[in-house]
């Protein structure tokens, strides 16, 4: 009986995992197409100028692309990749909002620690799409990633004006949020919106995570 009992729980316990899998493999999906035509009119664009950036972008979107096709499939990469790709996209991002000052600043005490891929792209993303694209002045975004003992610190704050929300940001938010609960059991996530300015803090400790 308690073979059987065990054999019980062990077969629970793997469906639970199997439906966690399926729900972050639909999470990770739902990445807004928007940024690829709007970069690929933006690379249309710079053609017909004969830029020199050109080549360039092209090669920051298809390393992207290869990123969110094959590394986002995994279930981690290093923090150093992740970092790699929110540049790429930060690079890409600027030939959209030349107005825009965008910091990014990163320190990592380990290169070979993994984290979830895209996860710290999403706050990017929405910094932009909510910050950067709805403001009619000068805007900022500053992004601040932090990796000390195991433990992450990522800031990502935005600029914003009045009356300037939309409902789809709490749609991203929560999708971000159901996947760190189902990711990190030991993480804290802030999130500090005033009129002014969208700030989000979130704060991983890898170490009671594996």
């Amino acid at each position: 009986k308690f073979i059987q009992q065990n054999e019980t729980q062990k077969k629970l316990a793997e469906i639970s995992k199997e439906k966690i899998d399926a729900e972050l493999k639909l999470l990770k999906t739902q990445i807004n197409p928007h940024f690829l035509f709007n970069t690929l009119n933006n690379i249309y664009g710079l053609s017909l100028k004969k830029s020199d950036q050109t080549p360039e972008i092209i090669l920051k979107l298809a390393k992207i692309m290869r990123y969110n096709i094959f590394d986002s499939a995994k279930d981690k990469v290093s923090v150093q990749k992740e970092i790699e790709n929110i540049q790429d996209f930060i690079d890409i991002q600027r030939i959209r909002h030349k107005s825009v000052s965008v910091e990014f600043i990163h320190s990592i005490d380990d290169i070979s620690q993994e984290i979830s891929p895209l996860i710290l792209l999403h706050f990017v993303e929405n910094a932009f799409k909510h910050g950067a694209s709805e403001s009619r002045f000068d805007s900022y975004i500053r992004i601040n990633l932090k990796l000390e003992n195991r433990t992450l610190i990522y800031k990502v704050e935005n600029s914003k004006e009045l009356g300037l929300t939309k409902d789809s940001t709490k749609i991203g938010l929560k999708n971000i949020k159901r996947q760190l609960e189902l990711l990190y059991s030991k993480h804290i996530l802030t999130i500090d919106n005033s009129d002014k300015i969208f700030r989000i803090t979130l704060k991983i400790s890898f170490e009671t995570n594996e």
